[in-house]
């Protein structure tokens, strides 16, 4: 993702009722450089990018790139996004840093222990926990589903119980989806 890469639709009264990422996608394409492809998104993912882009500071470069002034920034030449190693190794020290401002200041809402050990957060924890938010609202699997790039809807419930996922009459949407994937996959296996 590269700044600018979010738009906004608005009502007549100014309401947003609409907010558009188009960006490069990978899953499931053939090209190794991404194909442009568009996501429906929430107003979360619209702070999220704002922040982003403050911490860029006008830079024409990937949002998640290294930060000007950070300690992946500072070892390295490259202008290319963080790997997901040091997204991971940020967010450990992330962790460090919370639990020393908490014992600094006596507070007691620390990030505690995981079986003596200190929590690793992870990139895949974050998408998980995204995927479940997804799942749980109106349309949630479907809209998931394609979000993620899922070829069948069954891989999208994967995130959160199936019985949790479906609002009242939102099974047969599914079920009918479901179908319709297959058709398609069988269709263009058939031309292939």
């Amino acid at each position: 993702m590269r700044p600018g890469c979010l738009s906004v639709s608005r009502a007549e009264d100014g309401r947003i009722y609409r907010r558009k990422l188009t960006s490069l996608a990978f899953k499931g394409e053939d090209d190794p450089t991404g194909v442009p492809a568009t996501w429906i998104v929430g107003e979360p993912v619209e702070r999220a990018i704002q922040i982003l882009e403050r911490l860029q500071a006008g830079r024409d470069t990937y949002l998640f790139a290294r930060i000007p002034g950070s300690r992946h920034d500072l070892r390295s030449h490259a202008t290319g996004a963080k790997s997901t190693q040091q997204t991971n190794d940020d967010l450990a020290a992330f962790t460090d840093w919370v639990n020393t401002f908490c014992q600094q200041h006596g507070r007691p809402d620390g990030i505690p222990l995981v079986n003596g050990r200190r929590w690793r957060l992870s990139t895949s924890q974050f998408r998980r926990t995204l995927a479940r938010f997804i799942a749980r609202q109106p349309g949630g699997v479907i809209a998931g589903s394609m979000a993620y790039r899922h070829h069948r809807v069954q891989m999208f419930e994967g995130y959160a119980k199936s019985r949790e996922l479906h609002q009242p009459g939102e099974k047969p949407q599914v079920a009918r989806s479901a179908r319709h994937g297959s058709r398609r996959r069988s269709a263009i296996a058939a031309t292939s």
